[in-house]
Protein backbone atom coordinates (compact mmCIF):
# COMPACT_ATOMS: atom_id res chain seq x y z
CA UNK A 1 0.00 0.00 0.00
CA UNK A 2 2.93 2.22 0.97
CA UNK A 3 4.82 1.87 -2.74
CA UNK A 4 0.99 2.38 -4.36
CA UNK A 5 0.82 5.90 -2.61
CA UNK A 6 4.66 6.60 -3.19
CA UNK A 7 4.85 6.25 -6.91
CA UNK A 8 1.79 8.39 -8.28
CA UNK A 9 3.19 11.23 -5.82
CA UNK A 10 6.75 10.58 -7.41
CA UNK A 11 5.21 11.07 -10.70
CA UNK A 12 3.70 14.35 -9.64
CA UNK A 13 6.59 15.81 -8.42
CA UNK A 14 8.55 14.77 -11.98
CA UNK A 15 5.89 16.38 -13.89
CA UNK A 16 5.55 19.46 -11.56
CA UNK A 17 9.58 19.31 -12.43
CA UNK A 18 9.21 19.25 -16.44
CA UNK A 19 6.61 21.68 -16.48
CA UNK A 20 8.64 24.15 -14.60
CA UNK A 21 11.86 23.42 -16.94
CA UNK A 22 9.30 24.00 -20.01
CA UNK A 23 8.09 27.18 -18.36
CA UNK A 24 11.82 28.37 -17.63
CA UNK A 25 12.98 27.68 -21.12
CA UNK A 26 9.67 29.00 -22.61
CA UNK A 27 9.85 32.37 -20.68
CA UNK A 28 13.72 32.97 -20.98
CA UNK A 29 13.77 32.71 -24.94
CA UNK A 30 14.76 35.54 -26.28
CA UNK A 31 12.72 35.38 -28.79
CA UNK A 32 8.97 35.92 -29.21
CA UNK A 33 7.04 32.58 -29.11
CA UNK A 34 3.38 32.26 -29.29
CA UNK A 35 1.13 29.18 -29.30
CA UNK A 36 -2.23 29.62 -31.40
CA UNK A 37 -4.74 27.26 -33.18
CA UNK A 38 -5.60 27.35 -36.43
CA UNK A 39 -8.30 29.76 -36.55
CA UNK A 40 -5.26 32.53 -35.65
CA UNK A 41 -6.60 32.51 -31.95
CA UNK A 42 -3.89 32.76 -29.59
CA UNK A 43 -3.77 31.00 -26.58
CA UNK A 44 -0.39 31.14 -25.30
CA UNK A 45 3.12 33.31 -25.79
CA UNK A 46 5.52 34.22 -23.20
CA UNK A 47 7.43 37.22 -21.83
CA UNK A 48 9.04 38.53 -25.24
CA UNK A 49 6.03 38.24 -27.20
CA UNK A 50 3.98 40.31 -24.83
CA UNK A 51 7.27 43.11 -25.06
CA UNK A 52 6.97 43.33 -28.92
CA UNK A 53 3.82 43.65 -28.61
CA UNK A 54 3.22 45.94 -25.99
CA UNK A 55 0.60 43.88 -24.35
CA UNK A 56 0.16 42.49 -21.46
CA UNK A 57 -0.59 38.60 -20.87
CA UNK A 58 -4.20 38.79 -19.91
CA UNK A 59 -4.49 41.38 -23.46
CA UNK A 60 -2.44 39.32 -25.25
CA UNK A 61 -4.51 36.20 -25.16
CA UNK A 62 -7.77 38.57 -26.53
CA UNK A 63 -5.99 38.63 -30.12
CA UNK A 64 -5.79 36.97 -33.13
CA UNK A 65 -3.19 36.32 -35.06
CA UNK A 66 -5.35 38.78 -37.66
CA UNK A 67 -4.56 41.24 -34.65
CA UNK A 68 -0.67 40.97 -34.52
CA UNK A 69 0.39 41.05 -38.16
CA UNK A 70 1.21 43.62 -40.23
CA UNK A 71 -1.79 44.48 -42.38
CA UNK A 72 1.06 44.39 -45.04
CA UNK A 73 1.17 40.47 -44.44
CA UNK A 74 -1.98 39.94 -42.97
CA UNK A 75 -3.88 38.79 -46.39
CA UNK A 76 -1.01 36.10 -46.69
CA UNK A 77 -1.30 34.15 -43.37
CA UNK A 78 -3.98 32.35 -44.65
CA UNK A 79 -2.05 30.92 -47.35
CA UNK A 80 0.54 30.30 -44.43
CA UNK A 81 -1.58 27.93 -42.58
CA UNK A 82 -2.80 25.91 -45.84
CA UNK A 83 0.88 25.43 -46.48
CA UNK A 84 1.76 24.46 -42.85
CA UNK A 85 -0.89 21.75 -42.53
CA UNK A 86 0.63 20.09 -45.79
CA UNK A 87 4.38 20.53 -44.69
CA UNK A 88 3.90 20.49 -41.00
CA UNK A 89 6.78 23.10 -40.44
CA UNK A 90 7.27 26.52 -42.26
CA UNK A 91 9.95 29.52 -42.39
CA UNK A 92 9.11 32.66 -43.60
CA UNK A 93 9.60 36.47 -43.07
CA UNK A 94 6.57 38.85 -41.79
CA UNK A 95 5.81 41.81 -39.62
CA UNK A 96 4.24 41.87 -36.36
CA UNK A 97 2.02 44.98 -35.23
CA UNK A 98 2.87 46.20 -31.86
CA UNK A 99 -0.63 48.30 -30.12
CA UNK A 100 0.91 51.42 -30.27
CA UNK A 101 1.38 50.49 -33.94
CA UNK A 102 4.97 49.57 -34.24
CA UNK A 103 5.95 47.46 -36.90
CA UNK A 104 7.96 44.57 -35.83
CA UNK A 105 9.93 42.53 -38.89
CA UNK A 106 10.00 39.10 -38.09
CA UNK A 107 11.74 35.67 -38.99
CA UNK A 108 8.72 32.76 -38.44
CA UNK A 109 9.38 29.35 -37.19
CA UNK A 110 6.11 28.00 -37.66
CA UNK A 111 5.19 24.30 -36.78
CA UNK A 112 2.17 22.09 -36.16
CA UNK A 113 1.59 21.01 -32.79
CA UNK A 114 -0.56 19.03 -30.56
CA UNK A 115 -1.54 21.89 -27.76
CA UNK A 116 -4.01 20.16 -25.03
CA UNK A 117 -5.10 17.21 -27.21
CA UNK A 118 -5.72 19.59 -30.02
CA UNK A 119 -3.87 20.78 -33.20
CA UNK A 120 -1.88 24.31 -32.49
CA UNK A 121 0.29 26.03 -34.07
CA UNK A 122 4.19 27.07 -32.52
CA UNK A 123 5.49 30.12 -33.71
CA UNK A 124 9.11 31.27 -32.75
CA UNK A 125 9.18 34.78 -34.16
CA UNK A 126 12.68 36.59 -34.37
CA UNK A 127 13.45 40.22 -34.44
CA UNK A 128 15.03 41.10 -37.55
CA UNK A 129 14.97 44.82 -37.57
CA UNK A 130 19.44 44.75 -37.10
CA UNK A 131 19.31 42.14 -40.33
CA UNK A 132 17.30 44.49 -42.50
CA UNK A 133 19.32 47.57 -41.14
CA UNK A 134 22.34 45.56 -41.89
CA UNK A 135 21.11 44.80 -45.58
CA UNK A 136 19.95 48.41 -46.56
CA UNK A 137 23.44 49.67 -45.56
CA UNK A 138 25.02 46.99 -47.43
CA UNK A 139 23.34 47.65 -50.79
CA UNK A 140 24.27 51.47 -49.58
CA UNK A 141 27.72 50.97 -49.41
CA UNK A 142 27.31 48.56 -53.18
CA UNK A 143 25.64 51.41 -54.93
CA UNK A 144 28.65 53.86 -53.47
CA UNK A 145 31.10 51.66 -54.86
CA UNK A 146 29.05 51.21 -58.07
CA UNK A 147 28.87 55.02 -58.33
CA UNK A 148 32.61 55.28 -57.64
CA UNK A 149 33.66 52.74 -60.31
CA UNK A 150 31.61 54.70 -62.73
CA UNK A 151 33.71 57.83 -62.23
CA UNK A 152 36.56 56.15 -62.50
CA UNK A 153 35.63 54.31 -65.70
CA UNK A 154 35.01 57.80 -67.09
CA UNK A 155 38.19 58.87 -66.01
CA UNK A 156 40.09 56.00 -67.92
CA UNK A 157 38.01 57.16 -71.24
CA UNK A 158 38.40 61.08 -71.09
CA UNK A 159 41.34 61.23 -73.37
CA UNK A 160 39.42 59.15 -76.20
CA UNK A 161 36.05 61.34 -75.02
CA UNK A 162 37.94 64.93 -75.42
CA UNK A 163 39.43 63.78 -78.88
CA UNK A 164 35.93 62.44 -80.07
CA UNK A 165 34.49 65.75 -79.16
CA UNK A 166 37.80 67.74 -80.67
CA UNK A 167 36.69 65.71 -84.07
CA UNK A 168 32.92 66.90 -83.74
CA UNK A 169 33.90 70.06 -82.97
CA UNK A 170 36.42 70.54 -85.72
CA UNK A 171 33.79 69.00 -87.88
CA UNK A 172 31.41 71.68 -86.93
CA UNK A 173 34.20 74.64 -87.30
CA UNK A 174 34.43 73.50 -90.91
CA UNK A 175 30.96 73.19 -92.56
CA UNK A 176 29.79 76.42 -90.30
CA UNK A 177 33.19 78.10 -92.65
CA UNK A 178 31.60 76.43 -95.71
CA UNK A 179 27.99 76.95 -94.86
CA UNK A 180 29.18 81.11 -94.50
CA UNK A 181 31.26 80.99 -97.73
CA UNK A 182 28.57 79.25 -99.64
CA UNK A 183 26.06 82.32 -98.02
CA UNK A 184 28.29 85.28 -98.66
CA UNK A 185 28.47 83.66 -102.45
CA UNK A 186 24.88 82.98 -102.97
CA UNK A 187 24.79 79.19 -102.96
CA UNK A 188 22.81 77.16 -100.86
CA UNK A 189 24.54 76.04 -97.62
CA UNK A 190 22.52 73.96 -96.85
CA UNK A 191 24.57 70.53 -97.33
CA UNK A 192 26.90 72.32 -94.99
CA UNK A 193 24.09 73.18 -92.33
CA UNK A 194 22.90 69.44 -92.71
CA UNK A 195 26.37 68.48 -91.69
CA UNK A 196 26.68 70.43 -89.11
CA UNK A 197 23.20 68.92 -87.78
CA UNK A 198 24.70 65.63 -87.98
CA UNK A 199 27.92 66.48 -86.38
CA UNK A 200 25.84 68.11 -83.08
CA UNK A 201 23.49 65.47 -82.63
CA UNK A 202 26.87 63.10 -82.36
CA UNK A 203 27.89 65.70 -79.75
CA UNK A 204 24.70 65.50 -77.64
CA UNK A 205 24.75 61.41 -77.93
CA UNK A 206 27.85 61.43 -76.78
CA UNK A 207 26.83 63.87 -73.55
CA UNK A 208 23.90 61.63 -73.42
CA UNK A 209 25.77 58.45 -72.92
CA UNK A 210 28.01 59.74 -70.79
CA UNK A 211 25.52 61.55 -68.33
CA UNK A 212 23.49 58.27 -67.86
CA UNK A 213 26.62 56.11 -67.42
CA UNK A 214 27.63 58.87 -64.60
CA UNK A 215 23.74 59.44 -63.06
CA UNK A 216 23.56 58.28 -59.90
CA UNK A 217 20.16 56.33 -59.57
CA UNK A 218 19.72 53.01 -60.76
CA UNK A 219 16.74 51.85 -63.09
CA UNK A 220 14.66 49.14 -62.75
CA UNK A 221 15.53 46.12 -64.04
CA UNK A 222 13.62 45.97 -67.93
CA UNK A 223 13.39 44.06 -71.29
CA UNK A 224 16.93 45.28 -72.75
CA UNK A 225 18.61 43.91 -76.46
CA UNK A 226 21.93 43.37 -74.63
CA UNK A 227 23.40 43.98 -78.56
CA UNK A 228 22.42 47.48 -78.47
CA UNK A 229 24.66 48.37 -75.48
CA UNK A 230 27.24 46.49 -77.01
CA UNK A 231 27.00 48.58 -79.74
CA UNK A 232 27.35 51.57 -78.36
CA UNK A 233 29.94 51.06 -75.97
CA UNK A 234 32.24 50.03 -78.56
CA UNK A 235 31.29 53.31 -80.31
CA UNK A 236 31.90 55.17 -77.54
CA UNK A 237 35.17 53.44 -76.49
CA UNK A 238 36.93 53.19 -79.90
CA UNK A 239 37.59 56.87 -79.81
CA UNK A 240 39.75 55.96 -76.93
CA UNK A 241 41.93 53.51 -78.09
CA UNK A 242 44.71 53.23 -80.06
CA UNK A 243 45.00 52.79 -84.70
CA UNK A 244 47.18 49.98 -83.52
CA UNK A 245 44.01 48.13 -81.46
CA UNK A 246 41.42 46.47 -83.88
CA UNK A 247 37.84 45.78 -82.69
CA UNK A 248 36.56 42.57 -83.46
CA UNK A 249 32.33 41.85 -83.02
CA UNK A 250 30.70 38.57 -83.51
CA UNK A 251 27.04 38.25 -83.83
CA UNK A 252 26.30 41.86 -81.92
CA UNK A 253 22.96 41.40 -84.43
CA UNK A 254 22.21 38.47 -81.93
CA UNK A 255 18.78 40.60 -80.76
CA UNK A 256 17.83 38.60 -77.44
CA UNK A 257 16.28 40.43 -74.78
CA UNK A 258 16.88 39.97 -71.18
CA UNK A 259 15.76 41.67 -67.93
CA UNK A 260 18.14 43.66 -66.93
CA UNK A 261 19.02 47.46 -65.34
CA UNK A 262 20.70 48.89 -69.18
CA UNK A 263 22.92 50.97 -66.68
CA UNK A 264 24.38 48.54 -64.92
CA UNK A 265 24.86 46.63 -68.21
CA UNK A 266 26.58 49.10 -69.92
CA UNK A 267 28.75 49.98 -67.08
CA UNK A 268 29.97 45.73 -67.34
CA UNK A 269 30.66 46.31 -70.70
CA UNK A 270 32.33 49.43 -70.35
CA UNK A 271 34.77 48.36 -67.46
CA UNK A 272 35.85 45.20 -69.38
CA UNK A 273 36.09 47.04 -72.27
CA UNK A 274 38.22 49.58 -70.77
CA UNK A 275 40.54 46.90 -68.86
CA UNK A 276 41.12 45.23 -72.30
CA UNK A 277 42.36 48.91 -73.06
CA UNK A 278 44.59 49.31 -70.32
CA UNK A 279 46.09 45.80 -71.41
CA UNK A 280 46.50 46.31 -75.00
CA UNK A 281 47.96 50.08 -74.54
CA UNK A 282 51.74 49.88 -75.52
CA UNK A 283 51.39 47.92 -78.04
CA UNK A 284 48.99 46.29 -80.84
CA UNK A 285 46.28 44.05 -80.63
CA UNK A 286 42.84 42.80 -81.01
CA UNK A 287 39.65 43.68 -78.95
CA UNK A 288 36.90 40.72 -79.93
CA UNK A 289 33.40 40.66 -78.55
CA UNK A 290 31.24 38.03 -78.96
CA UNK A 291 27.38 37.72 -77.93
CA UNK A 292 25.75 34.01 -78.27
CA UNK A 293 22.65 32.12 -76.54
CA UNK A 294 23.39 29.13 -74.77
CA UNK A 295 21.77 26.78 -72.73
CA UNK A 296 23.15 25.99 -69.12
CA UNK A 297 22.15 22.45 -68.03
CA UNK A 298 22.59 20.96 -64.81
CA UNK A 299 26.57 20.60 -64.80
CA UNK A 300 26.92 24.16 -66.57
CA UNK A 301 24.87 25.58 -64.11
CA UNK A 302 26.98 24.19 -60.71
CA UNK A 303 30.40 25.26 -62.50
CA UNK A 304 28.88 29.00 -63.07
CA UNK A 305 28.49 28.86 -59.36
CA UNK A 306 25.11 27.62 -58.82
CA UNK A 307 23.13 30.23 -61.32
CA UNK A 308 20.06 29.21 -62.63
CA UNK A 309 19.12 26.11 -65.35
CA UNK A 310 18.20 27.86 -68.37
CA UNK A 311 18.39 29.87 -71.72
CA UNK A 312 20.86 32.89 -71.49
CA UNK A 313 23.04 35.13 -73.47
CA UNK A 314 26.49 35.24 -72.89
CA UNK A 315 28.95 37.96 -73.55
CA UNK A 316 32.43 37.06 -74.23
CA UNK A 317 35.02 39.89 -74.27
CA UNK A 318 38.45 38.90 -75.42
CA UNK A 319 41.75 40.74 -75.64
CA UNK A 320 45.40 39.67 -76.69
CA UNK A 321 47.29 42.20 -74.06
CA UNK A 322 49.59 41.10 -71.55
CA UNK A 323 47.48 38.80 -69.55
CA UNK A 324 47.09 38.48 -65.38
CA UNK A 325 49.73 36.34 -63.46
CA UNK A 326 48.13 33.62 -62.14
CA UNK A 327 49.66 34.57 -58.27
CA UNK A 328 46.59 37.42 -59.29
CA UNK A 329 43.99 35.66 -60.32
CA UNK A 330 41.81 34.56 -57.50
CA UNK A 331 42.10 38.30 -55.86
CA UNK A 332 41.03 39.44 -59.60
CA UNK A 333 37.53 40.13 -58.07
CA UNK A 334 38.09 41.80 -54.70
CA UNK A 335 37.59 45.19 -53.53
CA UNK A 336 40.67 47.48 -54.00
CA UNK A 337 42.28 45.04 -55.61
CA UNK A 338 44.98 45.73 -58.41
CA UNK A 339 47.62 45.49 -60.07
CA UNK A 340 47.79 48.94 -62.14
CA UNK A 341 50.61 51.64 -61.38
CA UNK A 342 49.17 54.00 -58.73
CA UNK A 343 46.96 56.64 -60.14
CA UNK A 344 45.39 54.60 -62.88
CA UNK A 345 43.18 52.44 -60.96
CA UNK A 346 41.14 51.83 -57.36
CA UNK A 347 40.66 48.19 -57.94
CA UNK A 348 36.92 48.66 -57.75
CA UNK A 349 36.36 48.37 -61.35
CA UNK A 350 36.37 43.78 -61.66
CA UNK A 351 34.43 44.28 -57.82
CA UNK A 352 31.47 46.08 -59.03
CA UNK A 353 31.24 44.06 -62.33
CA UNK A 354 31.19 40.90 -60.30
CA UNK A 355 28.05 42.29 -58.50
CA UNK A 356 26.19 43.93 -61.21
CA UNK A 357 26.50 39.88 -63.04
CA UNK A 358 25.51 38.39 -59.74
CA UNK A 359 22.13 40.70 -59.26
CA UNK A 360 21.26 39.92 -62.36
CA UNK A 361 21.29 36.27 -61.97
CA UNK A 362 24.59 35.25 -63.79
CA UNK A 363 28.58 34.51 -63.32
CA UNK A 364 31.32 35.88 -64.63
CA UNK A 365 34.01 33.58 -65.62
CA UNK A 366 37.67 34.71 -66.45
CA UNK A 367 40.29 32.91 -68.37
CA UNK A 368 44.03 34.03 -68.76
CA UNK A 369 47.69 33.50 -70.18
CA UNK A 370 50.25 35.88 -69.72
CA UNK A 371 51.82 37.74 -72.36
CA UNK A 372 48.74 36.04 -75.09
CA UNK A 373 45.55 37.86 -73.34
CA UNK A 374 42.64 37.52 -71.18
CA UNK A 375 38.82 36.49 -71.87
CA UNK A 376 36.11 37.42 -69.30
Amino acid sequence: LGTGVAEPLTLVKALMASTNRYKTLFESAGDAIFVMDFKGQIIDGNRVACEKLRLSRHDMLTKTTMDIISPEHAPFWPERMDELRRLRHIIFETALKAEDDTIVPVEASCRAIEYDNHPAVLTIARDISDRIEAEKEKAKLRSQLRQAQKMEAIGTLAGGIAHDFNNILQSIFGYTEIASIHASQGKDPGDALDNILTASQRAKGLINQILSFSRQTEQEKQAVQINLIVKEVLKLIRASLPATVEIKGSNLNNDAVVEADPIQIHQVMMNLCSNAHHAMRKGSGTLKVNLIDVEVDKDKAARCGGIQEGPYIELTIEDTGHGIPPEYMERIFDPYFTSKEKGEGTGLGLAVVHGIISSHGGAITVESEVGKGTTF
